[in-house]
């Protein structure tokens, strides 16, 4: 076996019985899926800490479509800490969150700051239909677009899904010929397929 076919095996799991076929995803921090929790750091320049005594936090919630804020929770005292991590949330799949900070030194307030905002995704994508048609030395798959159905603006859902990957198995055993690739030359042939 040469060394480029010994480099594309794949790697097995805790026994040579149980292959571990799902790549590890980079951490989206655009995206969460608990419904009960929001976390949030920030810092200020440490010539800052001496005058600024009172920190107060609150959420906000973006309307399902466009860019609209409104306030889900109100500002609340946490002293002079640079993290937080609020529980017992009720957040609604499919809309967005915001961290709002504002800093104080005694009754004098800075402009509130605001996080970007994390979009809560509780249910897996919505799959669709797939096609294979075999041409000389080539299979061409057109596939319908995956989105996510917490998310009700319908270009927002198809954005969600930001790659698509591909493999080969055998479908007798389940053994995995090629791994999982990037989907590079694909183009969208309609609103709702690629190929």
């Amino acid at each position: 076996m040469d060394k480029k076919q010994n480099r594309d095996k794949l790697t097995l799991q805790s026994s040579h019985h149980i292959m571990n076929p799902v790549p590890q995803c980079d951490e989206d921090i655009d995206f969460q899926s608990s419904t009960t929790m929001l976390k949030a750091y920030w810092s200020t320049q440490s010539t800052s800490n001496m005058f600024l005594q009172n920190t107060y936090w609150g959420v906000d919630e973006k309307s399902p479509v466009g860019d609209y804020w409104t306030e889900y929770l109100d500002f609340n005292y946490i002293g002079n800490h640079h993290r937080m991590t609020i529980g017992n949330l009720n957040l609604e799949p499919g809309l967005t969150y915001r961290i709002k900070v504002k800093l104080c030194g005694d009754d004098i307030c800075f402009p509130v700051i605001y996080s970007n905002g994390v979009t809560v995704l509780t249910n897996k994508p919505v799959a669709g239909g797939l096609s294979v048609t075999l041409e000389t030395h080539k299979l061409c798959v057109t596939c319908e677009r995956m989105y996510d159905p917490d998310l009700e603006d319908t270009q927002e859902a198809f954005d969600a899904i930001e790659k698509y990957e591909w493999t080969l198995i055998d479908g007798n055993s389940g053994g995995m010929y090629i791994k999982w690739q990037n989907v590079n030359n694909s183009k969208i042939t309609n609103a709702t397929h690629l190929s």
